[in-house]
Formats: structure tokens, sequence, C-alpha cells
């Protein structure tokens, strides 16, 4: 498996990108373009098909903007549920039991993400 760069992300790094997404309210014009068209290119070398380039920088980008604005508005990584009796027993067990860091349900959205990505675009041996 290729090696993201994703790494270790800490609760300090997501709040600092937090806190800065949320008081940006406008980026400089031509900032995301200019960051599409870069990891288009880095896709395009990748050999990534063109029409699924830019869904996989799309979907990444909603994401991490997502996860930002849940630690900026203060919501916990995985609320309680509300009425747990509509779940199945198990899955309030794992519920329970899960610890759910910001910092942890965001790498791993990310990494279950991108192996999906990794998979669908892997070369197949003809069988």
């Amino acid at each position: 498996m290729a090696d993201r760069g994703l790494g270790k992300i800490s609760g300090d790094t997501l709040e600092a990108f937090s806190a800065r997404t949320a008081r940006s309210r406008v980026l400089p014009p031509g900032l995301v373009e200019r960051f599409y068209a870069e990891h288009c290119r880095v896709r395009a070398a990748a050999n990534i098909p063109t029409n699924h380039q830019m869904f996989i920088l799309e979907s990444t980008r909603r994401m991490t903007v997502g996860a930002a604005m849940c630690v900026a508005t203060g919501r916990p990584a995985m609320a309680p549920f509300a009425n747990p009796g509509q779940f199945d027993d198990r899955l309030n067990e794992s519920m329970q039991q899960g610890n759910w860091s910001d910092a942890k349900l965001f790498t791993e959205m990310l990494r279950v993400f991108l192996d999906g990505v990794e998979a669908d675009y892997s070369p197949r041996d003809s069988c």
C-alpha cells in the first residue's frame, strides 16, 4: 500500500486547521483552482482517469472541510445515539466502546476512502 502522506494527525493540528478555516471567509482568488490543477496533474501521472480526478479532489476536500467544521463548532466526532433502541445491540456496544477522537475519525475516513480509490484504479490481472 502506498504511503499517502496522511501520517499521524494530531488533535492540535485539526484544531488549528479548523480555527483557520472558520476565520477565513474567502480564499485568495485562484488558490483552490491552482491547487486542483496541480493535483490533477499528479493524478494524471498516476493514470487516474480524467473523469475521476476532480471527483477524488472534491470528495477529499469536502471530507476535510466537514471534519474541520465539526471541530470548530464543538460537535463530537461520534456523538452518542439519542435513541439507542433504534439500533442493533452490537452497534450500540461498539459505539460505547469506541474511542473515536476527531483525529482518529478523520484519519480513518480518509484512509478508507483512499483505499477504495486505490483498489478501483489499481491494475487488475486478467482472469
